[in-house]
């Protein structure tokens, strides 16, 4: 849904073979939602990026170096309309190695070593909060750490249970985020143009830095530790359970508070999913680390089968990226009227707020080479006023272009 109010254009080059990987790309971004202003937006021009992954095995492990550059120019403030937006520049060179050991007993164990630099140049901070208008900062970061595991394997008549303990030790400087500014409050406000959206969960509890972006990164003596049960059978049935959290020596507030990651001992994260013929299911939830209570809980089940597809999704989560809480609803199917022709349904519901965010019915043609897709939708937008709550519908007509090799 939000992909629909935000457009991007896009200007790009990839380069890719066994072991290497280049791109090169310029973005605009244009809002098409209440009070955007593209003035606000930045360009992004260049973003590089580059990978190169020798063949040869180097000291008994892989190798791999990463290279990555942009440029975001912004003509006005997001916060202060009378200030100018923040332009920067970012260089970043690094590598990572990794190796695999399995021992007799059973134990596998992976050590790994990553390290990079960063170089900055930003400007038109403005004079507010920040503490000076420009800056140049060059840093440097590393880690060195180990995953082991255990696995526990028992195999019965019809299939097998797994049940592995998974710690990943890791040791490193303390992180380096580039103070811009502080708040009236005191708190520092560190440069973040693409590390501001993410959740704590199953799929980054094991990586070394949780941060998907490179403006922060996460630092200092820390372990990630975790149980996983597997279970496969052979009439198609398998299914796995995680349970894991983080463990750090020092609490670390580059973390923002509502991930659960802040503390000295983060919270839990529990992550489920089963797989039968034509039935996925899925759920993940993270427990606070001293009441576990639920912050935040997501489920799910995808089906599909020669009548059509379809799937549900409920997710809540007490405090989202924008500070409120969030609950919603949505499902979408399809169902199969020929080989070629179906009808699709889509709807989301915000449960919060008790509206119907979007609700879509569509014709569809589908073939070998091409998807289109003839869409009404009705998008139900609202805004709480000192009078109550004011609501239009936003009517429109989609046509979407699917070719096979190429995509959307």
């Amino acid at each position: 849904t939000s992909e629909d109010h935000r457009l991007l254009s896009q200007l790009f080059a990839v380069r890719q073979d066994r072991q290497s990987y280049f791109s090169v790309s310029a973005i605009s971004v244009q809002g098409l939602r209440p009070g955007d202003n593209d003035r606000t937006f930045p360009t992004i021009a260049p973003l590089i990026e580059g990978r190169y992954e020798p063949d040869e095995p180097i000291m008994g492990g892989r190798l791999r170096l990463r290279g990555s550059a942009v440029m975001l120019t912004r003509d006005q403030s997001p916060t202060d309309p009378t200030q100018p937006g923040a332009d920067s520049r970012r260089a970043s060179l690094g590598g990572d190695w990794r190796s695999t050991v399995t021992f007799a007993s059973g134990l596998r164990a992976s050590p790994f070593l990553q390290g990079r630099t960063d170089a900055y140049a930003i400007s038109d901070l403005g004079t507010t909060t920040a503490i000076r208008n420009k800056m140049s900062v060059v840093r440097g970061q590393g880690v060195a750490g180990v995953d082991l595991s255990y696995p526990l394997i028992r195999t019965m008549d019809r299939g097998q249970v797994i049940l592995e303990p998974l710690v990943q030790v890791l040791v490193s400087p303390r992180s380096d985020p580039v103070l811009v500014g502080k708040n009236p409050d005191g708190t520092p406000i560190y440069f973040n143009e693409d590390s501001v959206a993410f959740e704590f969960d199953e799929t980054n509890l094991f990586r070394a830095n949780k941060f998907p972006g490179f403006d922060l990164y996460e630092g200092g003596q820390r372990i990630n530790a975790g149980l996983r049960a597997s279970a496969r059978y052979d009439n198609g049935f398998n299914g796995t359970l995680l349970v894991g959290r983080s463990l750090r020596r020092q609490a670390d507030d580059i973390f923002p508070l509502r991930t659960g990651l802040r503390p000295k001992a983060s919270d839990w994260v529990v992550a489920a999913q089963a797989n039968m013929p034509g039935i996925a299911l899925y759920a993940r939830s993270r427990l606070d680390n001293d009441t576990g209570a639920v912050r935040r809980f997501e489920a799910g089940a995808d089906v599909s089968n020669r009548f059509g597809n379809g799937s549900v999704r409920y997710l809540r989560d007490n405090l989202d990226i924008s500070g409120v809480k969030q609950e919603n609803l949505d499902a979408r199917g399809q169902i199969n009227l020929t080989s070629r022709w179906a009808v699709s349904l889509y709807g989301a519901r915000d449960l919060q707020n008790d509206v119907w965010r979007r609700r879509d019915i569509g014709v569809v043609y589908t073939d070998d080479c091409v998807r289109v897709e003839v869409i009404y939708q009705r998008e139900d937008q609202f805004t709480n006023t000192p009078l109550g709550r004011s609501l239009r519908a936003n009517d429109s007509v989609v046509l979407r272009l699917t070719l096979a090799t190429l995509g959307g």
